[in-house]
């Protein structure tokens, strides 16, 4: 199945009202961001002051521009690493490759941040994932897409909510993570500092929770 992408920049775009819609109906609230955290991070790459971070919400749309699959992520400069926060496929697009599609498209915009940021190459990508009743299907598919389990590792995901507490997570990535504990710290300063406004102070004391 082919499908064309789009990086959404502005929420007047046709396009993202299904985006969104998608986005909310694949997540829990409990790792699922509020909207304007979305919006905040379009409006920094928009307007180019996340440079030499990103933020992407990438889309992949259909024939009849149905919102087929979306990715939302970040480029972390400090680590050189990709940060996919959200992958999702729509239920009626499911079985036919779209989340390896999807993975593909970022990594090519995540290898073009690399460069732009001053790197020859991309370092890797990582991402978080739950410890639920679906760990094993998401395990499965990000190992055949060239990920690995990070072993021996506690991590918290910080509160993304303010009725929500932050969460244990799963860690898996793309690339050598010798250095695991500046990529975290990465994750919470250019991730969910600047895009979720959440205080350093926060993100410093769950951050000595971790076992990294």
């Amino acid at each position: 199945m082919t499908l064309s992408w789009h990086e959404l920049l502005d929420p007047q775009d046709p396009l993202f009202d299904g985006a969104f819609a998608l986005y909310q109906a694949s997540f829990d609230e409990i790792v699922r961001e509020p909207r304007e955290v979305i919006l905040r991070g379009m409006d920094l790459q928009r307007n180019g002051t996340i440079r030499p971070n990103a933020f992407h919400f990438l889309i992949g749309v259909d024939e009849q521009n149905r919102v087929a699959a979306l990715a939302v992520a970040n480029y972390l400069a400090t680590a050189n690493f990709g940060f996919l926060v959200y992958l999702a496929v729509h239920p009626d697009f499911r079985s036919h490759g779209l989340g390896g599609q999807v993975l593909t498209q970022l990594q090519r915009l995540f290898e073009t941040d690399a460069r732009s940021a001053g790197h020859s190459a991309l370092g890797g990508i990582v991402l978080e994932t739950e410890d639920d009743e679906d760990f094993a299907r998401r395990s499965r598919f990000f190992q055949k897409q060239g990920f690995a389990e990070v072993q021996g590792v506690v991590y918290y995901q910080p509160a993304l909510n303010p009725t929500t507490d932050a969460v244990a997570l799963k860690l898996f990535a793309k690339g050598t993570t010798d250095d695991l504990s500046t990529l975290v710290d990465a994750m919470y300063r250019e991730k969910y500092h600047l895009i979720n406004e959440i205080p350093l102070e926060t993100l410093y004391e769950l951050h000595k929770q971790n076992r990294v």
